[in-house]
């Protein structure tokens, strides 16, 4: 099987990975978390080997933020972190919010409060007016990261926006 891959040219390489990727996600749509771990993977092999659209990208990032989200939840941090990473890699002007609030995430479950705030702040600069809800999130994780660092009125503050945000 290697030896036939490795006759493959790149852009045959890049073709079939975004084509299984595609396929995954039609046909085993139902099984969400697997289903993307699998896509993650190959979306992300057909960009390392050049795919450029822009739609293959954002599923990409899609379905890395997902896995990335299955190993979170199975307490998976390191295997977590490297799927956000890649994400991050692939993600657009739109995307990448979405991609630092994940590792945010991560590094709030890490203990890693000060980074998380200065992060926070970066996430929150690159969003546009009409990204309430997004804005509503970092608002919280702000409002969560300060009460754990003993700035209650900060944490009481943000907690406010973050309500009013989505009004």
């Amino acid at each position: 099987r290697d030896v036939v891959y490795s006759t493959l040219p790149r852009h045959e390489r890049r073709d079939l990975h975004r084509q299984v990727a595609e396929w995954i996600q039609n046909v085993a749509s139902d099984r969400g978390i697997e289903a993307a771990e699998l896509a993650a993977y190959h979306y992300g092999e057909s960009l390392g080997y050049g795919e450029d659209d822009p739609a293959v990208s954002k599923r990409a990032v899609e379905s890395l933020l997902t896995a990335s989200e299955a190993a979170f939840s199975r307490a998976d941090l390191e295997a977590a972190r490297a799927l956000i990473d890649r994400a991050l890699e692939f993600a657009d002007d739109d995307a990448r919010p979405i991609a630092r609030l994940a590792l945010t995430r991560l590094e709030y479950t890490e203990g890693r409060f000060e980074s998380v705030l200065k992060e926070l702040e970066v996430i929150e600069a690159q969003l546009e007016p009409d990204d309430a809800e997004l804005r509503s999130d970092v608002l919280a994780w702000r409002s969560r990261a300060c009460w754990l660092t003993g700035r209650w009125d900060e944490s009481l503050s943000s907690a406010n926006a973050a309500v009013t945000a989505l009004h």
